[in-house]
């Protein structure tokens, strides 16, 4: 077995230490250049730490339901009378009663058109912002 001397040892450890004071790219060095500085390590942990965008709870399928139907409470309704006119329309079609189904279906059409507009309506809502500044400089270039 070979034994090896301490300088070797010692070179191998400078040269770890230059490579690690290097490294970093935001961490700075002591005034003898050889390791990083505390301060800077501890400065750039809590950069990070700041920087770190915060955890939201996930939203289960229940409070998610609950939440969309108080706050678009006439997109459900409006599902749920177009079903109903749909079915009862179809119902009305296999019992040939044709007046009861063409009543059915006119009331499907605009009970969906009914949720659509809501269902823009609530999107365009949202969208809207009354204190944002309008953005003037589409119109100066067209100038």
């Amino acid at each position: 077995m070979m034994k090896s001397n301490g300088s070797n040892n010692r070179s191998n450890h400078n040269n770890d230490t230059k490579i690690l004071a290097l490294s970093p790219s935001s961490a700075k060095t002591s005034a003898a250049g050889t390791a990083p500085a505390a301060t800077s390590v501890d400065e750039a942990i809590v950069d990070a730490l700041q920087n770190m965008p915060k955890m939201h709870k996930v939203e289960t399928f229940e409070e998610k339901l609950y939440r969309k139907f108080s706050q678009e409470p006439f997109i459900p309704i409006g599902c749920v009378l177009t079903t109903y006119c749909l079915v009862s329309g179809i119902k009305s079609f296999m019992d040939r009663d044709a007046a009861r189904s063409q009543l059915m279906m006119r009331g499907r059409v605009v009970a969906q058109t009914s949720t659509i507009v809501a269902f823009m309506v609530y999107a365009g809502w949202e969208n809207l912002d009354f204190f944002k500044p309008k953005d003037l400089s589409d119109y100066a270039k067209k100038e």
